[in-house]
């Protein structure tokens, strides 16, 4: 990124942070402080735009109290599991407030429907996509206002969709998931990642979590296939990924 646009990118991330409301509802991703030790970081560090990014993001992310995300949340391992998406278009639901996933997803995938309730979370990533992408990335995002209830995607839109840190903050499983299902084409998959239920450093408080059974449980009654169900690689979250049966 240019140097010249870290003043101007900073100060508009300020001034996006400072219009929210401290109550709003919003299905952006939630959690706490993390721990500054963790697993090794998951950077490959030939890979010049990636790593650029992910300091960037990371420099949002310490703003927000969160140190060290990439360490524990380890995004190239998660995006690696979705295999090869030169031509996927990807849902990143719950994208704000910055689009901490659907920059990174956007090095690889065909496109990025960056997906979430909150207008000024949307604006900023329609704004930071042109500072920080290079000039033949810029298009591979695109933001888009949903409701709490629906992720407002077209019939077989979507080929991956990601839910991070928001599966418990949805008003309704059920019908969330029917939607998605409907938003997904026939080879489509989905990925949840959420906090573990036992005690962590970060992640939200306990009544805010939902434990891996339940959303196993879910994601079958909705009519997926479950592919992986994962808690062991993230130190504080587990991963489930499914298919669209």
């Amino acid at each position: 990124m240019n140097n010249l646009l870290i003043p101007s990118f900073i100060g508009l991330f300020l001034f996006v942070v400072a219009c929210e409301s401290p109550n709003s509802s919003t299905l952006t991703e939630k959690g706490g402080n993390p721990s500054p030790n963790s697993a090794n970081i998951d950077v490959d560090s030939t890979t010049e735009p990636l790593v650029s990014i992910q300091k960037e993001l990371d420099q949002f992310e310490a703003k927000r109290g969160n140190e060290n995300r990439t360490i524990w949340q380890r995004p190239k391992m998660i995006i690696q599991q979705l295999g090869d998406l030169s031509d996927k278009v990807v849902a990143d639901i719950g994208a704000g407030p910055y689009g901490y996933f659907s920059f990174q997803i956007a090095q690889n995938a065909k496109k990025v429907i960056a997906i979430d309730i909150d207008k000024s979370s949307l604006a900023f990533i329609d704004s930071m996509r042109l500072e920080i992408l290079s000039p033949d990335k810029q298009e591979a995002i695109e933001a888009r206002l949903a409701k709490p209830d629906n992720p407002n995607l077209k019939n077989q839109e979507a080929d991956v969709v990601i839910l991070m840190n928001i599966y418990a903050y949805l008003p309704d499983h059920a019908a969330y998931l029917k939607k998605l299902k409907q938003g997904m084409n026939a080879d489509g998959r989905i990925i949840i990642i959420d906090f573990k239920m036992r005690h962590l450093p970060i992640g939200p408080a306990q009544s805010e979590k939902i434990p891996l059974y339940i959303v196993e449980r879910e994601l079958v009654q909705a009519g997926f296939t479950l592919n992986l169900v994962d808690d062991r690689s993230l130190d504080y979250q587990y991963m489930v990924i499914a298919t669209k049966e």
